[in-house]
């Protein structure tokens, strides 16, 4: 596994849950070893996952059953809105209030939109305030 130069100790790729399409989860789900590692972005924070949620929402969510109340999914996809893990990179700060989390700290996270890269997968960018 390839690291980045500007965070040595992020690898470039990682392992993750993959959904290429709406049906039965036997058909559609795989486990794929090669998804780019998210960088957080302003206001974000990069976690090494280390527990995930799942919720009835996301079998809907990958059945089709919600469609018509969410977003339509661009496959493939990784699933998963709820995890715990442990801070790894933070993002550029947005303003002042957004700035009481560091590299280390242990934090729960739950995604209030549809995110193309979620959190079953080893790393997972989240927003650092709701």
């Amino acid at each position: 596994m390839s690291t980045d130069a500007a965070a040595p100790s992020l690898p470039l790729t990682m392992r993750g849950i993959s959904i290429s399409g709406y049906g039965p989860l036997d058909d559609a789900i795989s486990m794929k070893q090669d998804w780019p590692v998210p960088r957080p972005g302003a206001g974000e924070l990069l976690l090494r996952v280390h527990a995930v949620a799942l919720a009835p929402g996301d079998a809907r969510m990958q059945s089709g059953d919600a469609r018509l109340m969410q977003k339509p999914k661009n496959f493939p996809y990784i699933p998963g809105g709820d995890c715990c893990g442990i801070v790894v990179a933070v993002g550029p700060k947005q303003s002042a209030k957004h700035d009481s989390f560091a590299v280390g700290d242990r934090v729960y996270a739950t995604f209030v939109e549809p995110n193309p890269l979620g959190c079953l997968a080893e790393y997972c960018v989240v927003k650092q305030a709701l």
